[in-house]
């Protein structure tokens, strides 16, 4: 089977965008990246929360893309859930080129492994969903149990699954579009091989 190298770059693309944990590469090259809430930070329901995010190598029809916020129980990196409930800034979309967003931390369960999710619509012809994830942190409601889902649950005890390729986090200090780029490509590299 022969395949097109316009038509690998852009799978490579889309593999990148939405593989990598250390970010979201886009199409054009430009990459979104979570840095704030940092990595065990604790909230409270009802706290002011500030979300940043780096832009690297931006594009104006990428800065002027429309974000979504959300919150997600990734207690399973290979499996993070939608948190019902979990959406942020009353689901009003903000600009990747403003670079930050602040939010008030929703009423939902106490968990320790939340994490925010961005969702863009990506530059490419095909207008590819492309999801962010923050580094973990941690949500106390003294109202609400801990929230526990039986995907992240049955998929944690069980493992990673044989198709998913593993990714580590990078620091979450702004980082080179180069240390993105590696990370992203390692992916690609990884679930090219378990095809």
């Amino acid at each position: 089977m022969h395949f097109s190298s316009s038509y690998l770059i852009a799978a490579a693309a889309t593999l990148i965008s939405t593989v990598s944990a250390a970010g979201c590469l886009s199409f054009s090259g430009s990459s979104m990246v979570i840095i704030s809430p940092a990595q065990g930070q604790v909230y409270n329901v009802g706290d002011s929360m500030r979300i940043v995010w780096n832009v690297e190598n931006p594009t104006d029809t990428f800065n002027d893309l429309s974000v979504t916020l959300s919150l997600s129980d990734s207690k399973n990196p290979n499996n993070a859930v939608t948190v019902t409930g979990g959406e942020l800034g009353n689901n009003k979309p903000f600009l990747v080129k403003n670079g930050e967003a602040t939010v008030s931390v929703p009423n939902i369960p106490s968990g320790t492994k939340y994490s925010v999710k961005a969702t863009y619509r990506d530059v490419d012809e095909a207008k590819t969903w492309t999801q962010c994830y923050s580094p973990v942190f941690t949500i106390n409601n003294g109202a609400a149990p801990a929230v526990v889902t039986a995907a992240a649950a049955a998929s944690s005890s069980s493992g990673p699954s044989s198709n998913v390729a593993s990714v580590s986090a990078l620091p979450t200090t702004k980082g080179s579009s180069a240390v993105l780029a590696a990370s992203s490509f390692a992916a690609v590299v990884a679930a090219a091989i378990m095809l």
